[in-house]
């Protein structure tokens, strides 16, 4: 059981809170050589910007997405680095292998 207060329920929402959350990650965890600036990613989610920022700042936070500029555009991308990333990967093949039928995709 998750025990309120123990940061994990804080952490599980700032991974998957929202449907723009779930959306980014499964975006980037299924074209991990993706990157975007937030505008494009608000287009290719079909999202306003202000959401998708707000998503993307709690994703960076939590170490999943990383910022990068280039020239004058701030490029969004993986973080093939981080620790939790695997995790997050795992823990969707194995609800993909539970109920193969929802499997997690990006919605278009």
């Amino acid at each position: 059981m998750i025990e309120k207060g123990n940061g994990v329920e804080t952490t599980l929402k700032k991974i998957f809170g929202t449907p723009t959350h779930v959306q980014l990650v499964t975006l980037f965890l299924d074209n991990e050589e993706y990157l975007n600036d937030i505008a494009g990613l608000a287009r290719t989610l079909n999202v306003a910007h202000p959401t998708v920022s707000k998503a993307v700042t709690d994703l960076k936070e939590m170490k999943i997405l990383i910022e990068n500029k280039i020239g004058n555009s701030r490029i969004i991308e993986l973080n093939k680095s981080s620790p939790i990333v695997p995790l997050i990967q795992d823990f969707i093949k194995s609800l993909n292998r539970i109920a193969p039928s929802s499997q997690i995709k990006p919605e278009p």
